[in-house]
């Protein structure tokens, strides 16, 4: 798997350096770029299309607010989770971020350890809303707890970066999340492949190419191996 993508506007140059040493030293995350001001940001944004962008709330040129607002006038496909980051919070500034659409609001100086762990779960919920997008474009129903647990189950395998993970490793978030077990987890999923084979939508035969012309439905690893792939695009 491709490690999450980030882009970083920053301009002091000490907290660039100190960010991009700490970013150096992750396998599953990448700074592709940093930019010294809003306008920058935006190019580079627009440039590496990142799964996130860590943002400055003061700086030259255009500041965090008004890249935030820039950023919301992109189609949602094309705009990055956005963690503003800034030595000053207040209730109002923060709510007025996560209004423009910001992911989190953290203070500086930051807690990289607590910033990687954040950027990863935020990647995690991403990959979920991906799946279950796509799942619903097969035919599925969003709101069902079996197609949400299809859907982690999937963003699961795709966050394996050894894409050798097993079918009961991947259950485990679900597991937990609605109380439930493996077995009943494979049941749930087992119905939403069934359901979705019998609706035989173009992004399903897509999907599962030749297997979505077969009798019978695949397998629980093969589909989901089949859409966490689709996930890591």
């Amino acid at each position: 798997m491709r490690p999450i993508r980030v882009v970083l506007a920053e301009d002091d140059p000490s907290d660039r350096l100190l960010v991009e040493a700490h970013f150096a030293r992750q396998p599953d995350l990448e700074l592709c770029a940093a930019a010294r001001d809003g306008f920058e940001a935006l190019e580079l944004v627009a440039r590496e299309r990142p799964d996130f962008l860590l943002l400055d709330l003061v700086m030259p040129g255009l500041d965090g607010l008004e890249v935030l607002r820039k950023l919301g006038e992109q189609p949602p496909q094309r705009r990055p989770g956005v963690v503003v980051t800034s030595r000053v919070g207040s209730s109002r500034v923060t709510d007025l971020c996560i209004h423009l659409g910001a992911s989190y609001f953290a203070i500086k100086p930051l807690n990289m350890a607590s910033l990687f762990s954040l950027l990863r779960a935020l990647h995690r919920d991403v990959l979920r809303e991906k799946a279950l997008d796509l799942l619903v474009q097969m035919g599925a129903q969003r709101d069902h707890l079996s197609v949400r647990q299809t859907a982690q189950t999937a963003a699961a395998l795709a966050r394996d970066p050894t894409q050798t993970m097993l079918l009961k490793q991947a259950y485990y978030d679900s597991i937990v999340e609605s109380g439930s077990t493996w077995i009943r987890v494979e049941k749930n999923i087992r119905a939403v492949i069934r359901s979705i084979h019998q609706a035989g939508s173009p992004l399903y035969r897509t999907l599962l190419e030749a297997a979505a012309l077969a009798d019978q439905p695949p397998s629980n690893r093969v589909f989901l191996w089949r859409l966490a792939a689709r996930l890591r695009g």
